[in-house]
This record gives C-alpha cells, sequence and structure tokens, in this order.
C-alpha cells in the first residue's frame, strides 16, 4: 500500500515507516522541516511533504491522490511544562492538524480506505485498580489532559462516514532514550528516582515494538474499526515498575518520590507521573492482536539487555544507504577503511590489522588522540555474520568497556545499518561524574560525522 504517516521523525514514527518499509509498503512522511533540512539527520527510502504549520495551514494539496491509508501520528510532545501558551502548542497541534488533514482526505483522498488515528489513555479517569477497556466512559472533566484526547479524536470523527476510522489511545511507550524513558533514566543515574508515594498507583504501559506492530496491523486488518487501547495486556503498580526498572538500571531501588515534590517541579504536568490507571487492550485481543511483551519485567530485559552494570551508557544510531548491501557491508570489511569515516580531531590511524578483511578474531590495533591525550586502542571482532552484523569489543584502550554492534539490512534496494555501542568510563563513578559529559559529546560527534561521510562515500 501507499501509506501516509505524520509525525514520522517521533518517538513512534521512525520504527513504524522501518516496518511498513520492510513489509514492502510504499510511505510518504509529513514533516515541517524542508526536504534539504531534513536529510541532513533523517533519510529513509520514502516520499516528503513539508506542511510547515499543520495547526494553522490547510494540508498541502496534491499530496493524497495516490495515497490508500494514512497514519497520523504528529502532535506536540506533551513532556514540558504546561504554560498558558505550550498548553495551546499542545492543543492546536493535535486538534486543528487533524481537522486540516480530515478535509483533505475528504475532499482529495478518494483512494484512502482506513485513517488510523493517535490518542492517550488521559482520556479516560483515574480508577486506580479498577481496569477500564474501550468500552469505558472517558473523564468529562475540564481537566487538560482528558479534555485534549477527547478534542483530537473529536477532529476526525467525520471521517468514520467515509472510510475505515481506527484511534488507537498510546499508553506509556517504553522505548530506550526516548519519551518517558529518556526522562526516568536520567534521573535514575543520579540517584534522585523512585516510587510515586506508597507505589500503588496503576501504570498502563506498551513496548515500542507492540504498538508499532499494533499501528501497523491496524492498517492491514479489515477487522480494525473504532476505538484501541495501545497498552499492554498487564499493567502494573508503580512500584512494581521501579522495582523492575531499578532491576535494569543495575541500580537500588531508591526510596519513594512524594507526590507534592512532583507537583513542585513540574507543576500541572505532574498529572502524567500521577495518573493512576488500569488501562486493558481489550478490543486487540478479541482480533487474537499477539503481544510479544506482557508482563514489565520481559519488556525491560528486551530494552536493556545491552547493559551489564549501572555506568553502561549507550549510543545508537541508525541510517539508510542508497547503495546495495553486498557493496555497504563490503566497504565495511576493510579496516582500512575506518579512517576515512573517522574525524580528524581523533587523529585516527590503523596502525595494523591481524587479517586483510574483519573477520571473527580479527585484531585490529589503532592510534588515537582523546582530548590531545595520544594513545593505542586495540579491538577484537568477537562475531561476523556475512551482510548481517559484526561485534567489536576493546581489548586494550581509554574505555573500561566498549563494545560496538555493526547491523546490515537490505531496505528498498539500499542498506538500513545501526551502530550500537555500549561504552563505560573508567575510574568508576568519578569517570562518569567528572568525563560523562564530554565523553558522551565527543562519541555523539564521532558517529554524526560517520553518518555524513557514509552519505558521501558509500551513497554516491
Amino acid at each position: 500500500m501507499k501509506i501516509l504517516v505524520t509525525g514520522a521523525t517521533g518517538t513512534i514514527g521512525h520504527d513504524l515507516c522501518v516496518s511498513l518499509l520492510k513489509s514492502d509498503h510504499q510511505v510518504k512522511i509529513v514533516t515541517r522541516r524542508s526536504e534539504t533540512d531534513l536529510l541532513k539527520s533523517w533519510e529513509l527510502p520514502v516520499e516528503i511533504v513539508t506542511w510547515e504549520s499543520p495547526e494553522s495551514t490547510p494540508f498541502p494539496k496534491g499530496n493524497l491522490d495516490d495515497v490508500e491509508a494514512v497514519i497520523h501520528l504528529s502532535g506536540e510532545s506533551i513532556n514540558q511544562k504546561w504554560t498558558d501558551s505550550a498548553k495551546q502548542r499542545i492543543l492546536n497541534s493535535r486538534t486543528k492538524a487533524t481537522q486540516y488533514l480530515s478535509q483533505a482526505i475528504q475532499e482529495e483522498g478518494k483512494n484512502i480506505k482506513v485513517f488510523v488515528g493517535t490518542s492517550a489513555i488521559g482520556i479516560y479517569p483515574n480508577s486506580g485498580t479498577t481496569p477500564l477497556n474501550e468500552k469505558s466512559d472517558v473523564d468529562s472533566s475540564d481537566a487538560f489532559l482528558p479534555m485534549v484526547c477527547r478534542k483530537w479524536e473529536q477532529a476526525s470523527e467525520d471521517l468514520s462516514k467515509h472510510l475505515r476510522r481506527v484511534i488507537i489511545r498510546v499508553g506509556l511507550v517504553l522505548k530506550v532514550g526516548e519519551g518517558f524513558l529518556g526522562q526516568l533514566e536520567p534521573l535514575y543515574q543520579k540517584g534522585v528516582a523512585g516510587p510515586i508515594g506508597m507505589g500503588q498507583r496503576q501504570m498502563s504501559w506498551i513496548h515500542i515494538d507492540d504498538l508499532v506492530r499494533m499501528f501497523q496491523t491496524a492498517v492491514e486488518d479489515e477487522r480494525f474499526e473504532g476505538i484501541y487501547n495501545g497498552t499492554a495486556p498487564q499493567p502494573v503498580s508503580n512500584s512494581q515498575f521501579n522495582e523492575e526498572f531499578s532491576k535494569a538500571m543495575h541500580l537500588p531501588n531508591i526510596a519513594p518520590v512524594p507526590p507534592i515534590a512532583l507537583k513542585l517541579l513540574y507543576g500541572e504536568m505532574s498529572a502524567l507521573a500521577l495518573s493512576d490507571q488500569k488501562i486493558l487492550p481489550e478490543a486487540s485481543l478479541e482480533h487474537g492482536f499477539q503481544f510479544h511483551f506482557t508482563e514489565i519485567k520481559q519488556a525491560f530485559q528486551d530494552l536493556y539487555s545491552w547493559k551489564t552494570h549501572y555506568l553502561d551508557r549507550r549510543y545508537y544510531q541508525w541510517q539508510w544507504l542508497n547503495k546495495d548491501l553486498d557493496s555497504t557491508f563490503e566497504f565495511f570489511l576493510s579496516p582500512y577503511n575506518l579512517e576515512q569515516i573517522t574525524p580528524d580531531f581523533l587523529n585516527f590511524k590503523v596502525l595494523k590489522s591481524s587479517t586483510e578483511k574483519v573477520e571473527k578474531n580479527t585484531k585490529i590495533l589503532y592510534r588515537i588522540s582523546l582530548r590531545g591525550i595520544p594513545m593505542k586502542w586495540q579491538t577484537k571482532i568477537l562475531e561476523m555474520i556475512p551482510n548481517q552484523c559484526f561485534i567489536d569489543n576493546q581489548e586494550k584502550g581509554p574505555y573500561s568497556k566498549w563494545h560496538h554492534i555493526h547491523r546490515f539490512e537490505s531496505l528498498k534496494n539500499g542498506t538500513y545499518l545501526t551502530d550500537e555501542v555500549t561504552y563505560r568510563l573508567p575510574v568508576g563513578p568519578l569517570g562518569s561524574l567528572f568525563a560523562g559529559t564530554f565523553v558522551k559529546s565527543d562519541v555523539s560527534r564521532i558517529f554524526r560525522f560517520r553518518f555524513e561521510k557514509l552519505r558521501k562515500l558509500v551513497n554516491h
């Protein structure tokens, strides 16, 4: 199918676009940014539509003729202080944009068969341990979050007269380094987070992979129509959530956080952390949707499998190259090609490689300069699977741990590659305290340079 996706660069959007492309769909994304600006940091084999002001201008004409499905994810982040101006932006980015898009679909989307929109479980009232499902009453109060959700869903109601309309009410999305966990991780690393109050508040969560599959299934499975809860089948108490998260982070389960502290720190936005809802995804379960992650322990074990020590840090980067898999993988098999994709500030030089091409057990000796200090660095290839992945691990060098997984996958006549680095600084907590910020910045610079250089070397 040809699928239009708004909010494609957000927490859910990128993973969803990749999943759709792997399933051989064609994807057209909508972004506020110009195509030239977007491609500096975000590139997939998709068509790009620029819609600069979705909250105040109609959807650009002529972009729906060949579209068969729409997935509408866009909306300003709610993870910010809820000032009056921020609340207006949050509301308009959901309601006005949805109204404009719905109007365009009715006027120009003659081939569109399904619209999958987004909402949030904030539309339900706090219910404690009483379970709520898609048939439960929504919160009719004037509180900000339920009001936004109600108006957000109402903005696309007219579409149900013309096509199959699905609304997914999303819970707490679990994805490393982003969204809810993106805010929680640094707090735990600083030792200032723990269960809220007595820890009995109910939390309705979902693993990012299951949520992506739910959105895609809603497009592909014609049985999906109406309201669906984007939550895992087993909500947990706040204390259970924090206990399992602490284990995944290899940190102690810290003393409770008083609710009043959150209200003082975040103001009205503290409602996100203080919600108490046990939301069940009964509608999708009735259709036989299979969740891969039903228990919070299982979800955290998957998300943080890379973390074996509380000081472990992770850097993750993805990239699509307009080059076939064989050629792309071949480029990485030469250790000496690493010099071409490493920034000058490292003064990087390959001194010796035990094999001409990368293979299992290859040892590579480099010379580098970190913050002006020259040193040698030796890595060993722990695993190499042709056209799939290879793993290099530091044996001698500046880090206490450096474990780098390179993954490669064919995608739409090109190659989708990811770098996942787990690193740990020497000198224990002191190393992280005094050098953590600098090292994080350097690692980011290294891989951003690699991103840009690979595009030039391999893409063209």
